[in-house]
């Protein structure tokens, strides 16, 4: 719906006829008004005008179409404004920057714990807790320093793993557990269009993660279960299915997001965290000790010391 000046190939509107004696007279003034009109996309109403347009040139010997000119692209150019800031109306998601979608493209968290998954075990009666919980270990490069700071800290967390990562990772796993954290069941594969296939497909993953973790750990004995990219958008069937098995499923309603945007800076990570927990008494906080996850090892002290300086005690699920 833009109303562009038209290009020289295409058809304009035909000029003003005039007699044969009149055509006589004013050849070479057509020819002069050719172009112009053509660049310019003008058209002459009537005879009348025509005539004093070009009694004009004959008696200045010169056609000044600078104000045509400029009345044309000024049409144009607030045609195009207007078009502009009507698309910006109709479709807002076109002017998302990156970071926007980012945001929008995972899910909305709910407000509280309870409402997000099971209750959360009670932990003597403390009045603020906060449940640190790390998803997509064991991993060489991230989770031994996530370990690391842990024990200098004095804090327990809990640990979602994915179960074809353990071989060759055996003593992260044995780390994690001696160290008295606590090891829930997250997938063998991470694969959704795998793991939510079907209900026994649902089922097989997780047999698949345990049966991993108990290579390892033969106790191994758990209830714990988070759904790969959270319960949100799982269909009820298969959330019925785990809840049927005699799983937990715990999500979160606190998260650093360090999984939404590749190397985020530890302190806009550090600012996820303080935002969404906002006053919130009891924190399900998600992070990543992932492949790759540098700025989440940064940000994680600043995590720890802000929590406890608010009087939070450091469970697990």
């Amino acid at each position: 719906f833009l109303s562009a000046p038209p290009s020289p190939e295409v058809n304009h509107p035909s000029y003003p006829h005039t007699s044969s004696s009149e055509a006589h007279r004013t050849k070479n003034t057509r020819s002069l008004l050719e172009y112009p009109a053509r660049r310019s996309g003008c058209t002459f109403l009537s005879d009348t005008k025509t005539k004093k347009f070009l009694h004009g040139y004959r008696r200045r010997g010169r056609i000044n179409l600078q104000g045509r000119h400029k009345l044309t692209y000024m049409k144009f150019f607030f045609s195009l404004l207007l078009s502009i800031l009507l698309a910006c109306c109709l479709f807002p998601g076109c002017a998302q920057t990156k970071a926007e979608k980012g945001r929008d493209a995972a899910p909305d968290l709910p407000e509280t714990a309870e409402e997000i998954s099971a209750d959360p075990p009670d932990d003597g009666g403390t009045e603020k807790r906060i449940w640190l919980t790390f998803d997509d270990g064991p991993t060489d490069s991230t989770t031994p320093k996530i370990l690391d700071i842990l024990e200098n800290e004095n804090v327990k967390a809990t640990f979602f793993v994915v179960g074809r990562q353990i071989a060759g990772r055996e003593k992260i796993l044995l780390r994690e557990a001696g160290e008295g954290h606590a090891i829930g069941i997250h997938t063998y594969t991470h694969e959704y269009n795998k793991i939510y296939a079907s209900a026994d497909a649902l089922r097989k993953d997780i047999d698949l993660c345990s049966k991993a973790i108990r290579s390892v750990l033969p106790d191994f004995n758990t209830d714990l279960y988070r759904f790969p990219g959270g319960s949100y958008n799982v269909k009820k069937e298969l959330v019925q299915v785990v809840e049927k098995a005699g799983y937990r499923h715990y999500d979160w309603n606190c998260s650093a997001e360090d999984a939404v945007s590749p190397n985020t800076p530890a302190s806009v990570l550090y600012q996820n965290v303080l935002d969404s927990a906002g006053s919130k008494s009891e924190v399900i906080l998600l992070m990543h000790d992932g492949v790759g996850y540098k700025e989440t090892i940064k940000c994680l002290p600043s995590v720890i010391k802000h929590f406890r300086e608010k009087g939070f005690a450091f469970c697990t699920l």
